[in-house]
């Protein structure tokens, strides 16, 4: 797999391509930008599982969010939306091309 379509895959599922979001930094075949929008989408699938796990269905037995929020601030980057809550992708963002 190139590593444009590893990018392109991560975009649609981080954890698809890496077991913890420590794996994103230590990437050396994404740049800073892109280790943040792999981030920040990882960030956005973990707060759908919270929402759907507070509305009663099941989810998993991780929470990332943690890992994911310090690994954003160890690029000096914070999620998109307020309160650190990550905000829906724009439509189109992170499918392949």
């Amino acid at each position: 797999m190139t590593d444009r379509a590893r990018l392109n895959r991560a975009l649609v599922d981080p954890a698809d391509v890496f077991d913890r979001p420590a794996a994103v930094l230590a990437d050396r075949t994404l740049g800073p930008a892109e280790k943040v929008d792999v981030l920040r989408r990882w960030a956005y699938d973990a707060q759908e599982v919270e929402q759907a796990e507070s509305e009663g269905m099941p989810g998993r037995d991780d929470d990332l969010m943690p890992e994911i929020l310090s690994a954003l601030r160890a690029l000096g980057a914070e999620p998109d939306g307020p309160h650190g809550a990550p905000r829906r992708p724009a439509k189109g963002r992170g499918e392949p091309r």
